[in-house]
């Protein structure tokens, strides 16, 4: 049985509410942009997911794949990616949760697998191999510039 700080959704939603957690994915003007910042999301919170943290730490990081997951405003969504090799520690997870009736736990880490959102894939990074002929220079706000 785990003990320690509670690990309901319930107050992980109030403080992803009360901290405006959902507007993290506002302001993002293209579409490319909004999808490698979904990535690059996901990705971080999938290393408190399956990192050597606590388990209360394991599940705030499941909440955080659940919050973006459902909040990200790319089309399509950005799938989770886990390698191979992570299949078991997810599955350990999911037994250590269910031992200690955590069952908000296991309807957030079922709801991900029900909707298809994690991918379980060979490199847990996206691997591109497209050779930048033109280097793309973001375009400079004048208000951002120091004045001559």
């Amino acid at each position: 049985m785990i003990v320690g700080p509670p690990v309901r959704y319930e107050h992980f939603s109030t403080l992803w509410r009360s901290m405006g957690f959902s507007d993290v994915f506002a302001g993002i003007a293209s579409m490319g942009e909004m999808k490698r910042f979904c990535r690059v999301a996901l990705a971080t919170a999938s290393k408190y997911f399956l990192g050597p943290f606590s388990y209360q730490i394991r599940v705030g990081g499941l909440y955080l794949l659940y919050g973006f997951y459902n909040t990200q405003l790319a089309a399509p969504q950005s799938r989770i990616r886990f390698a191979l090799k992570d299949w078991h520690y997810i599955q350990t997870f999911l037994e250590e949760s269910v031992h200690s009736r955590h069952y908000d736990v296991i309807y957030v880490l079922r709801k991900l697998v029900a909707t298809k959102a994690l991918q379980f894939v060979a490199m847990p990074h996206l691997l591109t191999f497209r050779k930048q002929r033109k280097h793309h220079k973001e375009p400079l706000c004048a208000r951002f510039l120091i004045a001559p």
